[in-house]
């Protein structure tokens, strides 16, 4: 464990300059610095479970665009299809 000026980067250590001293962990990490990652890491992990948490949608939420994309893909061919059996049939 090392002592260290809270004010600085001084190599004089804490006790000989009489101010208040922060306690550095090692990774060079000071406790306050630990407390913000902490409640980040929390805030993160409360987010991810809202999320996996969440409703989830059911098979016509999820496919019904391409569905209706596909149904409309359809009749337009079939219209067409059509249209030229009457035309054939027309010409002879």
């Amino acid at each position: 464990m090392i002592w260290t000026l809270s004010t600085g980067n001084s190599s004089l250590p804490a006790i000989l300059a009489g101010r208040r001293a922060q306690r550095v962990v090692r990774g060079g990490f000071t406790p306050d610095s630990l407390r913000a990652i902490m409640a980040a890491m929390e805030t993160s992990l409360d987010d991810l479970t809202r999320l996996l948490k969440a409703p989830q949608h059911g098979l016509r939420d999820r496919y019904g665009a391409f569905a209706l994309q596909l149904l409309a893909n359809v009749a337009t061919g079939l219209a067409l299809g059509v249209g030229f059996a009457i035309g054939r049939a027309i010409a002879g």
